[in-house]
């Protein structure tokens, strides 16, 4: 039968999927139960039908209701951070925000609530505001090999790449980003603050959707949908900014134009 359902053998529209190839798991957004799902995805193991082992955003199994407390989770894109065994999962688009949860087999359990929260200063109501702390409608990337996050974020957002520090012992409620690609004072320096986009075509200022990592040559490319292009800066072998004008410009003929 394709009627949905509710149960740890049952979905109701899932969405999006992550897999943990250290420990054979599988993550699914169970979007139409308001929950995650994880799946002991071993070899051998899985079987059609099988049952999820743990949910999150739900006390149990069987429970579909809303959420109460902002420390637990609705479920949006994620990101699974392999290495360090964390759970990201976005409510960008509606509360403007991620939340982070630890999901080592040795300590997970059902419905845990978010150790921390990020582009909020924290889990009160969420506020809509461009900072070094806050972002709206915010796009995350993952480099768990040097435990950078990039989030991208054009409108209605900061029109900018936010960096964080990512390493474990740096993540905590209301975390600063430590760089940010796309705004800058009269000096040059990075401008946390700024967010109006201005209409300026130039190597400098993005207005992005989305990014891209090369973790082996050290790039990152940036969708800059309003200007019709994609742009590409170089990084340092940490893949942090060495240059905020980029070097290479698709889909125009030159960094001036869009």
């Amino acid at each position: 039968a394709k009627d949905p359902g509710i149960g740890p053998d049952r979905l109701n529209r899932p969405g999006s999927l992550r897999y943990d190839h250290v420990n054979q798991r599988l993550f699914v957004t169970d979007v139409g139960n308001e929950r995650v799902l994880i799946f002991d995805a071993g070899e051998g193991r899985l079987q059609s039908g099988a049952s999820a082992t743990h949910v999150l955003g739900q006390n149990d199994f069987l429970s579909r209701q809303d959420r109460l407390d902002l420390k637990k989770l609705t479920p949006g894109a994620m990101i699974l951070d392999v290495k360090e065994q964390r759970l990201l999962v976005s409510e960008g688009s509606v509360l403007n925000r991620m939340l982070v949860f630890d999901v080592h087999p040795e300590r997970i359990k059902n419905n845990p609530d978010a150790f921390a929260v990020l582009f909020q200063e924290d889990f009160g109501p969420p506020k809509r505001a461009t900072s070094d702390v806050f972002e709206n409608s915010p796009r995350p990337f993952l480099n768990e090999e040097t435990n950078t996050l990039y989030v991208a974020s054009g409108y209605p957002g900061g029109n900018r790449v936010l960096l964080y520090d990512f390493s474990p012992e740096n993540v905590h409620t209301g975390m600063r980003a430590f760089d940010v690609l796309g705004h800058y004072d009269q000096e040059g320096n990075p401008d946390f603050n700024a967010r109006a986009a201005y209409g300026r075509i130039n190597a400098r200022y993005v207005y992005p959707r989305a990014v891209a990592l090369d973790p082996l040559d050290h790039r990152l490319f940036v969708n800059d949908q309003y200007n019709n292009r994609v742009v590409m800066y170089e990084l340092d072998v940490e893949n942090r900014i060495v240059d905020r004008a980029a070097k290479i410009i698709l889909g125009q003929p030159d960094e001036y134009s869009g």
